[in-house]
């Protein structure tokens, strides 16, 4: 912040040290707290586009979290120390999302809720495990393999009816109930 042809303003502690700092940072409006070491720690700006974010910084100036844009949608995510996001509350084509990250950067629990259907999912370092859907008054549950195929299904419908069956890797079912 505070490159010479750009206009910005800093206000300094007892000792001297820039803490806070507001100004045009390449083109665009920008507000800076610094630590008492002089490192930044939080900014509120704008992007390339005109949207409007906040960058939360952790002591050795790497990003950690921030509300912001993704692709136009808002979004709010909350980083592992070497950058990827553990959380991500946001929203996908305009549907609410969550999302929490394992310490292998991949996703392990997702909750969503699309067009009148809510889902959820577990997954571990193969893929989704687990996952819950609610869709037209209907409840489902599918269990699958490392592979991502289902081999447990169950389902209780709008009208009370349930089902539940087992099927191979295949997808030949081998068992059912009723």
């Amino acid at each position: 912040m505070g490159d010479s042809d750009e206009p910005w303003l800093g206000l300094v502690d007892a000792d001297g040290n820039l803490r806070i700092g507001l100004g045009i940072k390449d083109g665009k409006p920008e507000l800076e707290l610094r630590d008492s070491t002089g490192k930044p720690r939080a900014a509120l700006g704008m992007d390339d586009g005109g949207e409007a974010g906040l960058v939360l910084m952790d002591a050795n100036g790497d990003f950690r979290g921030g509300l912001g844009w993704d692709d136009g949608q808002p979004t709010l995510s909350l980083n592992h120390p070497e950058g990827w996001p553990r959380i991500r509350m946001g929203m996908d084509d305009g549907q609410p999302t969550l999302s929490l990250g394992g310490a292998d950067r991949w996703s392990r629990i997702n909750m969503t809720t699309i067009d009148g259907e809510s889902s959820f999912t577990l997954a571990d370092a193969e893929g989704i495990r687990i996952g819950l859907r609610v869709v037209d008054g209907r409840s489902e549950i599918d269990l699958f393999d490392a592979n991502g195929k289902p081999r447990i299904v169950g389902v209780i419908r709008a009208n009370g009816e349930s089902r539940l069956g087992v099927v191979d890797p295949n997808g030949i079912p081998i068992w059912r109930a009723p």
